[in-house]
Order: structure tokens, then C-alpha cells, then sequence
């Protein structure tokens, strides 16, 4: 593992400290953390072309941090796979889509 990496499992797993990504990045490195979780979050699963056609057009991402978010686009793409019938499953009992309604886990 990496040492940035390292670091921040030991955050995790440490009980007496708090979780602080500020300790272990420079400021340039959390302006670059902080730019790619507001593009990560931009990014709706079920409609990820539209959204990444915006953010394109609105950020102006180093090659990096494009890459970062394809691989991101590509984990979507692996849970869904990978929990299809389970989502399915819980589609069937609760009598709505994943894909259109998820207002059926809320309430």
C-alpha cells in the first residue's frame, strides 16, 4: 500500500483518533480530493453519460482525475452487475423499479 494509503487505514482503524484527510494531504493534493468528491458526487448512476457530458464541460479535470472518474463510471458498472438479483430481488418485494422509483426504501 501507499503511504497516503497507509496513513489513512491507520485513521480508520485507530479508536482513539478521528478520521482528519487534512493531516495527510498538502493543500494542493485536498483542493485536488476535494474537486474530485464534488465531481464524484455529481455523477447519478442512473444517469451517468448526461452527467459526465456536464461535468466535461464544467470542470476542468487534469488527465488524472479524468481517468479517476472513468474508473469510478466502471465500478458502477461492476456493483450493478455484480448486485442485479439482490436489486431484483428487493425490486420484486417492494413492488418498484431500482431503476425509475427508489422512493419505495424510504417511506
Amino acid at each position: 500500500m501507499g503511504e497516503l494509503l497507509d496513513e489513512f487505514v491507520t485513521q480508520l482503524t485507530n479508536d482513539s483518533s478521528e478520521l482528519d484527510i487534512k493531516s495527510i494531504l498538502s493543500e494542493d493534493e485536498l483542493d485536488d480530493w476535494e474537486l474530485l468528491v464534488k465531481v464524484f458526487t455529481d455523477i447519478r448512476i442512473t444517469n451517468v453519460g448526461e452527467d459526465l457530458t456536464k461535468i466535461s464541460k464544467f470542470y476542468k479535470l487534469k488527465r488524472w482525475q479524468e481517468i479517476s472518474v472513468v474508473a469510478l463510471v466502471k465500478m458502477f458498472e461492476v456493483m450493478w452487475v455484480m448486485n442485479k438479483p439482490q436489486l431484483e430481488e428487493l425490486q420484486d418485494g417492494m413492488g418498484s423499479s431500482p431503476d425509475t422509483d427508489i422512493a419505495g426504501m424510504f417511506g
